[in-house]
């Protein structure tokens, strides 16, 4: 197309476009996961992505909107609870289904199995497995994983990090939260320990290696209160030493 410069900036234009239109929609179809797909397409900001492994058997499950409703307010609780402690939060991506190659349950098992010390990491690891399986392993976004195997609010056990993957009990999509208030704290307990789940592991995520009253804050004589000990909400906070090394984190020195 020598000589017609204008012509040649238009079809880029258009080409580039058609590019991010591709792009859009690839990215509005990721809702629904069956094979190796980037978290996000499009982002380049450094998210928190759930994920929601939908048990083999669970695929058609009339509960799933449900479910994926109730990760959503954990996440959204976690998310505001992070930015009235630490004064920013992360940013949180779009909410992804995947196929899970097991049970309903079978997770429930692997969760159960989470209480005995020598498999306390099974679940961990095979929920992670699948996750990197059908995502691949991202350098810009963490994973955080909630297992869907039917509503199940009473299997609390198996949460865990590994760095690049967080996951949670099958309570996360268990339990319908509501929204963050610091006038009215969760009274919920249920809810409460699914908060406490996302908030912990995501600490672990974002540079918080030990529990608070083994770590830095072992003199600190509010550690127990720490959501890197044990303390659930209302109460749970972070100890000053552990906002300053998750505001350092890549997913807070964003613009949220």
């Amino acid at each position: 197309m020598k000589g017609f410069p204008g012509v040649v900036n238009s079809f880029y234009y258009l080409a580039f476009v058609a590019v991010l239109a591709w792009a859009s929609h690839i990215e509005q179809e990721q809702g629904r996961i069956d094979g190796p797909a980037p978290a996000s397409v499009l982002s380049v900001v450094p998210k928190i992505v759930p994920i929601i492994l939908v048990a083999a058997d669970m695929q058609d499950s009339p509960d799933l909107d449900e479910a994926e409703e109730n990760a959503q307010s954990v996440m959204a609780y976690a998310q505001q609870w992070y930015l009235d402690q630490v004064g920013s939060t992360f940013q949180v991506g779009r909410t992804l289904r995947v196929k899970s190659e097991l049970t309903s349950n079978e997770w429930i098992a692997l969760a159960e199995l989470s209480k005995v010390d020598e498999h306390r990491f099974d679940y961990h690891t095979t929920a992670r497995r699948e996750v990197l399986e059908r995502l691949g392993r991202s350098d810009t976004h963490h994973y955080i994983a909630s297992i869907f195997a039917g509503l199940r609010p009473d299997i609390w056990w198996g949460a865990a990090d590994s760095g690049d993957v967080s996951v949670v009990a099958p309570r996360g999509t268990g339990v319908l939260c509501p929204g963050f208030s610091k006038e009215e704290p969760l009274s919920d307990p249920v809810c409460s320990d699914a908060v406490y789940a996302v908030v912990h592991e995501l600490g672990h995520a974002f540079g918080l290696e030990k529990y608070s009253c083994d770590g830095d804050g072992a003199q600190d004589p509010i550690c127990h209160k720490s959501a890197m000990q044990a303390q659930r909400p209302p109460g749970m906070i972070f100890l000053e030493h552990e906002k300053q090394v998750i505001r350092a984190n890549k997913y807070f020195s964003q613009p949220n």
